[in-house]
């Protein structure tokens, strides 16, 4: 079978020491010691957050194009999207402000590796001058494709929240501003958790001419084993894993709902990756995944699937080789049009994508 290059739909890129990150005050002030810079954010940063991360190393540390490059090993990765990434900076327009930095970041980089084909930028849709805001990280850079208003959030306290309130698509002024992405022709990416896809699917029913991305399948928080009370034996991820089987059926009715089989590997899924003093073999990942995987594009269908690595975020937990590997051995038995489509077309046609 050809190799096949990827498209990899959803990394992030940071640097705190030069851009403003959640991570950057940490850095600013123990920079110049590495031991210090390593060790005071696991004692100060809440327990739902450090737990949430797994290790602060990722967060702290730059992640730049070339480090993403030298992830790959064996694999081919052909471009990639960047997905927002808490960007911090101060101003009325400050979001853009990350649109303009990967756009140069861009231009420094492509040329030597993965092309940058797209960028998922930050909005805050309740805004009421989201239209300026939407121009702005145009003026920043052709390559925006989406929007990602992080609505990911918890009743669970030692669930890390992400979104500044606990239902943000029940706010009549967000769903204005969600309903203007159709007009703008970008994407919306939602991350939400488990116990919000439905309140996800209300929103996608009222709204069929926004494309929605439904990242990270959802996050079904303790799905592969214990996590802040989540999944605590086996009985009660076996009913995380029905009860989300269940509402991918049910976000999959809507047809410009897309699904990005990515982030399963994140702490908050309770593999315990994390912390093996091993590391994980390729078979034990892809039993993991294959019944996600597999439930996914059986509901959604092939043509609305595709795989994404969700670096560095995942790093915590795993290789990219490794990730990547494990993808592979789960749909080996698919044909070569179907894993091609997972892996690379899929990503080009749904985020509107030039061809790398």
């Amino acid at each position: 079978m050809a190799r096949i290059p990827i498209i990899d739909p959803h990394i992030h890129l940071w640097d705190p020491g030069t851009t403003p990150r959640p991570a950057t005050p940490f850095v600013k002030l123990l920079g110049w010691n590495r031991d210090l810079l390593r060790r005071v954010p696991q004692h100060v940063l809440p327990k739902a957050t450090r737990e949430f991360i797994g290790r602060t190393d990722y967060l702290i540390a730059p992640y730049l194009p070339a480090d993403y490059q030298a992830d790959h090993g064996h694999h081919e990765v052909a471009g990639y999207v960047f997905v927002e990434a808490s960007w911090t900076g101060r101003g009325r327009l400050a979001a853009a402000d990350e649109t303009r930095w990967v756009e140069q970041l861009a231009v420094e980089h492509d040329p030597t590796g993965p092309a940058l084909l797209g960028i998922v930028a930050a909005a805050d849709l309740r805004r009421t001058d989201l239209a300026q805001l939407l121009a702005a990280h145009r003026d920043a850079s052709s390559r925006l494709r989406g929007i990602r208003d992080k609505l990911a959030w918890s009743s669970n306290p030692g669930v890390m929240d992400f979104a500044p309130a606990p239902c943000l698509p029940g706010d009549p002024a967000w769903r204005r501003g969600f309903a203007t992405l159709a007009d703008h022709q970008l994407v919306f990416d939602a991350w939400v958790y488990l116990d919000q896809a439905d309140a996800l699917g209300d929103l996608v029913r009222e709204h069929p001419r926004v494309r929605v991305v439904l990242d990270h399948l959802a996050t079904p928080v303790g799905a592969g084993g214990p996590f802040a009370g989540h999944g605590v034996d086996d009985e009660a991820q076996a009913r995380i894993r029905s009860t989300w089987r269940d509402a991918i059926a049910r976000l999959a009715q809507y047809p410009q709902v897309h699904a990005k089989l990515s982030g399963m590997f994140m702490p908050v899924l309770g593999w315990g990756l994390h912390g093996r003093s091993l590391p994980v073999t390729v078979e034990q990942l892809a039993d993991a995944l294959a019944p996600f995987v597999d439930h996914a594009i059986d509901c959604f269908g092939v043509e609305r699937c595709m795989f994404a690595s969700n670096f560095p975020m995942d790093k915590v937990s795993l290789g990219f080789e490794t990730l990547y590997d494990a993808y592979l051995m789960v749909v080996r038995s698919r044909s070569e049009a179907d894993q091609r489509a997972l892996l690379h077309d899929n990503a080009l046609r749904i985020y509107d994508l030039p061809t790398p």
